[in-house]
Order: structure tokens, then C-alpha cells, then sequence
């Protein structure tokens, strides 16, 4: 979806978005805003969200790193990579295997609506909550609990859902966000049941065909550097480089460029 198709459906989902000098800026809590559409890059002192809603400050990502407040270091698949993108083309055999197992073993698929699958993703969840201790308990995931559906179905109003069938049972999902001209991978979810079914590397490697059928991607986003080195491994494997990006923190509406401030206060 185009830029703005994104920004709409985010509105539509209940998302805290106001246009202003040119942008989209987004209120990611109470007095702070960063651009609603995921990390766009902005020219410092062309844009700023409202004071009202910036009053604590904002972030964007900005193209010079001499400006820089700091920097993010995601994995990005840029443009001629994505464009050339082929599996047999990667240089880690075990990669190719599992990208291979994966597609064949796996039924994958967009599903542009959910609700049909509702219990099955309460299932996959569960699993996940189980397997990795983090977020929120099993128990969260229940059908009779309404909290965890209404943040999945507002998810879906903008991103698309990648999901995965092994035997006919869900066995896991890629969530991602097409924005014009970049992607992000968010969710990403594999059943505890199918750990050795490479859906991950199915799923995956079919979304990326399919954003390279479209002709029209030129950077897609997967997460940042972690601690843990297998998971920057598989997405180098897939021609992911990791990235400095330089983005700029302003507070007080923009008065201020962080950290200017706080070491006016250090020196104290």
C-alpha cells in the first residue's frame, strides 16, 4: 500500500495521528511523537509535529550523520539485493536447505482476513508465551479474553499477515508493513509444535519474493542488533546488512536537540 493507504488504516485502527508542516507524526506516548509512517526520513527544521502533542519532544530519522542525536542499527535488505534476490543464490548451503524444506513443507500464504483463524492463533500464541517465559502468561491468550484479539485485529487493519499451515494447523506468522517504498518485519511467530518445520525460512523467503515481484521496495527492515548471535546470523544469511542509521531526538516541541540539554545539566 502507498504511503498514505498506510496512515489512513493506522487512523482507522485508532492510532493517535496528526498531519502537520508536510507529515504524518504519530503520538507514541503522552507529549512525544516520532513519524507515523515507520522510521521516514526527515530533512531537521523542515517538519515538527504539533507543540501539543510534542511537548515532551519527538524522533525522526535523518539522511546526515553529522546532525545525528544517534543511531539505530537495524538489518536492511536494500534495493539491488532485493532486486537480484534469489535462494539458491545465498551463500549458506544450510540456509538453502531450510528455505527449500520450508516452502515445501509449509502451505504459505497472505490472509487478508484473520478472523476465521482466531483460535488457531490463540493456540500458536499460547505455545510461544510457553516456549520463550517473555510477555504476557499463556493464560492471556485465551478466547474469552477480548484484549489480546482487538490489539491482533487492529494490527491487521495496516499490516499483512504472512501465515504458515503445516498438516493443516497453523504453524506460524510474518507480520509486515508495506509503506510505499519500505517494509518492516514485526511479528514473527512459529508454533512450538513446528520448530523443525523451517516455517520461519519458508515464510520469510516467500515474502520476499513476493515484495520483489512487486517492483516497487527499495529497503525492507528486519529488527535491530541483538544479544543473541544465531538470530543476526539468519538474517545475514539472507542478505540483511546491518546498518547505521542516524536519527535526531528534539525536546520541548523542538527547542531543544537532545543531548544539548541534558549535559547543560551534567556540567552543573
Amino acid at each position: 500500500m502507498t504511503k498514505e493507504e498506510y496512515v489512513q488504516k493506522k487512523i482507522s485502527a485508532g492510532h493517535s495521528i496528526h498531519f502537520n508542516n508536510g507529515t504524518w507524526w504519530e503520538n507514541s506516548k503522552n507529549g512525544y511523537c516520532k513519524p507515523a509512517v515507520l522510521f521516514e526520513e526527515i530533512i531537521p527544521g523542515r517538519t515538527k509535529p504539533q507543540f501539543s502533542k510534542s511537548y515532551i519532544g519527538y524522533n525522526h530519522r535523518i539522511a546526515d550523520p553529522s546532525k545525528a542525536t544517534g543511531f539505530w542499527h537495524p538489518f536492511i535488505l536494500k534495493k539491488e539485493m532485493l532486486d537480484s534476490w534469489e535462494a539458491r543464490n545465498l551463500k549458506s548451503k544450510g540456509r538453502k536447505s531450510s528455505i527449500k524444506k520450508g516452502m515445501k513443507t509449509n502451505n504459505i500464504l497472505r490472509v487478508k482476513d484473520i478472523v476465521e483463524f482466531k483460535r488457531d492463533l490463540s493456540q500458536l500464541l499460547k505455545s510461544v508465551a510457553i516456549r520463550t517465559q517473555h510477555g504476557h502468561p499463556p493464560e492471556y491468550y485465551n478466547m474469552n479474553n477480548t484484549a489480546w484479539w482487538n490489539t491482533l485485529e487492529r494490527v491487521a487493519n495496516y499490516t499483512e499477515f504472512w501465515m504458515a499451515f503445516n498438516q493443516e494447523k497453523l504453524a506460524g506468522y510474518i507480520c509486515i508493513h508495506v509503506m510505499g517504498n519500505r517494509v518492516v518485519i514485526d511479528g514473527v511467530k512459529v508454533d512450538t509444535a513446528f520448530l523443525n518445520a523451517s516455517v520461519i525460512d519458508g515464510t520469510l523467503a516467500t515474502i520476499i519474493l513476493d515484495l520483489k515481484a512487486r517492483g516497487n521496495i527499495d529497503e525492507i527492515w528486519y529488527g535491530g542488533k541483538s544479544d543473541r548471535p544465531t538470530l543476526d546470523k539468519f538474517k545475514t544469511s539472507y542478505g540483511f546488512e546491518l546498518i547505521e542509521v542516524p536519527y535526531q531526538i528534539r525536546l520541548l516541541g523542538g527547542a531543544v536537540k537532545y543531548p544539548a540539554m541534558l549535559n547543560k545539566f551534567r556540567s552543573i
